[in-house]
């Protein structure tokens, strides 16, 4: 994960206030169509901005996308839970 924090701590300072919301949403919706009622935004606007997301942070699937998040800690695990990313880290 360091490699995400490294190299991503540059991109990370990119990213809007509504790529950092995306990115919880990420985080807390099953599928991009939930992921899109809460942002009030298309399917096709949702997978275009991951898509953006990932090239700016370096890495190739969603999955990943979600540790380098976490590595920089756009998003942050509830506390007591242990199980799922979910808030803005602040």
């Amino acid at each position: 994960m360091n490699e995400f924090v490294n190299g991503g701590g540059a991109a990370a300072e990119l990213l809007t206030e509504e790529d950092r919301t995306l990115l919880v949403l990420l985080a807390e919706c099953a599928n991009d169509e939930q992921v899109a009622r809460r942002a009030l935004m298309s399917v096709r606007t949702v997978r275009r901005r991951v898509a953006r997301l990932m090239e700016l942070l370096s890495v190739n699937n969603r999955y990943a996308l979600g540790v380098a998040a976490c590595g920089l800690g756009l998003v942050a695990r509830r506390s007591g839970t242990g199980r799922t990313l979910v808030g803005a880290a602040r």
